[in-house]
């Protein structure tokens, strides 16, 4: 991979959420396979609607995993040039977020249990606002990003991210806040 190109999150959380896919995926796959083997020569048609149940849960937790904006995000990866941002994922088509279009940045930390986060958002959105709400606030979309503020990205990011931007991220970064603004 190359410097300047970076995921969302770090592999470890990108790690975390898929291997608790497959190990959930894995668990309801093992059931079906042990209520088959272990029923199939009764009469009672009981483990037939258990084993359908669990085939359903395998198949809607699948489609789940591909279908919302919680999933995919987490295999989006970005590369960052003096135009801006430019991101691609596994169900994503590649999108540019440049820097010019940028109308609304901000930064944002919260805790999760003993976890502290901060996320880096870039949008091209005017109304954006302070969220309590974490799942908005690191919403992905073709008009507006969500980084995880690790010290390699923002080491690529202040590389080429315009300098108003930069001042104000330092800015509410030494202070420990959350900020939002408009360019």
């Amino acid at each position: 991979m190359r410097k300047d190109r970076f995921y969302l999150y770090d592999k470890g959380t990108i790690a975390t959420v898929y291997g608790g896919m497959l190990f959930l995926n894995g668990i309801l796959v093992a059931l079906c396979v042990f209520f088959t083997v272990r029923f199939i020569g009764d009469h009672d048609p009981g483990w037939i609607v258990l084993d359908v149940f669990l085939i359903l849960a395998i198949v809607f937790t699948f489609i789940l995993s591909l279908k919302g904006n919680a999933w995919r995000k987490y295999c989006i990866s970005c590369l960052v040039n003096e135009s801006g941002i430019h991101c691609r994922g596994l169900l994503w088509r590649p999108f540019t977020i440049q820097w010019e279009d940028v109308r609304t940045c901000g930064i944002y930390t919260y805790n999760i249990s003993y976890i502290k986060k901060t996320v880096i958002v870039l949008s091209k959105e005017h109304d954006m606002k302070d969220s309590k709400n974490i799942e908005e606030v690191n919403f992905v979309s073709r008009e507006r990003i969500a980084i995880e503020c690790r010290p390699d990205v923002w080491e690529i990011l202040s590389k080429f991210i315009p300098n108003d931007i930069r001042k104000k991220f330092e800015d509410a970064n030494t202070h420990s806040r959350n900020a939002f603004f408009r360019r």
